[in-house]
């Protein structure tokens, strides 16, 4: 029998500062069974992650781009 994780349990797996983190990575330890993960929840996941912990860019000004005279 496989093993179906969704975007939530993903999510808290590859995140150490969600709440229910060090649960699921006990749970995964313990997996024998192959593991599906659907294109969705993955997609998901990389949106997430990406918003979490990924810093904003600084912002450059328009004067900053302009050659200095």
């Amino acid at each position: 029998m496989a093993v179906l994780l969704d975007s939530g349990f993903l999510f808290a797996s590859l995140n150490s500062s969600e709440a229910e983190h060090k649960a699921t990575i006990r749970v995964l330890e313990h997996i024998r069974e192959p593991i599906i993960l659907p294109v969705p929840a993955i997609t998901e996941v990389a949106y997430l992650l990406a918003r979490t912990s990924v810093p904003k860019p600084p912002r450059i000004s328009s004067q900053a781009l302009r050659p200095p005279n």
